[in-house]
C-alpha cells in the first residue's frame, strides 16, 4: 500500500485540540528529554554522587518504561488521555522546581516521578493525535508533530549549551543527527518524522558549536548556578506545556469528547436526564405524541 502525498490544504482542517497538543508535547519535550542529557553531571554536582551512580538515577528516567503496560491498562480504565496528559504536565513542573532550590529531596524520587510522566505522555500521544484528525491526514499530522517536537529540542538544547557549554555533547549529537538521516524510500509519515528529528538533533548540535570555545567551569557553585537557570527554563516550558493542555481539554469538552472519552458518557447521559426533566421538552414532545 502506497503512502500517500502530503496535502498542506490537511492542516486547515485540523481542529484546535490538535494544535494544542502539538504545543504541549513540544514544550514537555523540550524539557524532559535535554534534561536526561543533563542530568548526571548534575546529580554529581549537586549530590556528590559518582558518576556510575548518578547515571543509575537518571536512567530511572527510562526504568520506569518497565512499567508501561501497567500504565497502559490504568489509563486505558481511566480513558481520560487529555486529563492525564495536563495533570502529567502539571506534576513536572515542580520536579524540576524541587531539584533546583531543595537539595534534601531524594533526587531518585524525582527521577522516577518523571519518568512517570514522560511515559504516561508517550503512551497517549499517538493514540490522541490520530483520534483528532480524519485517518486520510494520519502521515501529515505525524509529520507536523514530530517536526514540532525535534525543532523544540533543538531550540532547547540551543539553550542550555549556552547556558552550561558541554563539549562532549557536540560529537554525540552529530553522530545522532546523522543515523537519523532517512532513506529515500521510506513513506510520508515515517519520512517526514524522521527528517524533522534530525532536524532537531542538528539544532541542537548547532548550539553546542556555538558554545564550543568556552572552557568547563571548575567552580561547582558556579556550574550549581547554571544547572539552577537550566532547572528554571525546563519549568517554564512544562508550565506552558499545562496550559496548552488546559486548553486543549476545555476545547475538547466543548466539543465531542474525543480524547475524554469518560466525560463524553457523563455529558451524554446528564444531557439525557435534562431533556426528561425539561418542562418544555417533555411539552413538545407530548405535543409531537
Amino acid at each position: 500500500m502506497e503512502s500517500k502525498p502530503i496535502r498542506l490544504t490537511d492542516i486547515k482542517s485540523f481542529p484546535s485540540t490538535y494544535w494544542y497538543l502539538i504545543v504541549m508535547l513540544t514544550c514537555f519535550y523540550s524539557s524532559v528529554i535535554p534534561f536526561v542529557s543533563n542530568a548526571t553531571k548534575f546529580f554529581q554536582d549537586r549530590y556528590g554522587f559518582s558518576k556510575t551512580d548518578a547515571s543509575y538515577i537518571n536512567g530511572a528516567v527510562y526504568d520506569v518504561s518497565l512499567l508501561a503496560p501497567i500504565l497502559g491498562k490504568i489509563l486505558e480504565k481511566l480513558n481520560c488521555h487529555g486529563i492525564v496528559g495536563m495533570v502529567a504536565c502539571l506534576l513536572t513542573t515542580p520536579v524540576y522546581l524541587t531539584l533546583a532550590y531543595l537539595s534534601k529531596v531524594p533526587p531518585l524520587a524525582m527521577s522516577i516521578c518523571i519518568g512517570v510522566t514522560f511515559n504516561c505522555n508517550a503512551i497517549i500521544l499517538w493514540q490522541v493525535m490520530m483520534s483528532m484528525v480524519p485517518p486520510t491526514s494520519y502521515g501529515t499530522a505525524a509529520g507536523l508533530a514530530s517536526s514540532s517536537m525535534g525543532i523544540g529540542m533543538g531550540l532547547s538544547a540551543l539553550t542550555v549549551g549556552t547556558i552550561l557549554g558541554n563539549e562532549e555533547e557536540l560529537i554525540i549529537l552529530w553522530q545522532v543527527m546523522m543515523s537519523m538521516v532517512p532513506p529515500t524510500s521510506y513513506g510520508t509519515a515515517a519520512g517526514l518524522a524522521s527528517s524533522s528529528m534530525g532536524i532537531g538533533m542538528g539544532l541542537s548540535a548547532l548550539t553546542v558549536g556555538t558554545i564550543l570555545g568556552n572552557e568547563e567551569e571548575t567552580d561547582v557553585d558556579v556550574r550549581l548556578q547554571k544547572y539552577r537557570y537550566m532547572l528554571l527554563l525546563f519549568a517554564c516550558l512544562s508550565a506552558v506545556s499545562f496550559l496548552s493542555a488546559v486548553f486543549m481539554n476545555v476545547s475538547d469538552i466543548r466539543s465531542e469528547c474525543n480524547i475524554n472519552r469518560r466525560l463524553r458518557k457523563s455529558k451524554s447521559s446528564s444531557d439525557k436526564a435534562g431533556s426528561e426533566t425539561d418542562p418544555l421538552i417533555s411539552d413538545n414532545n407530548s405535543v409531537n405524541r
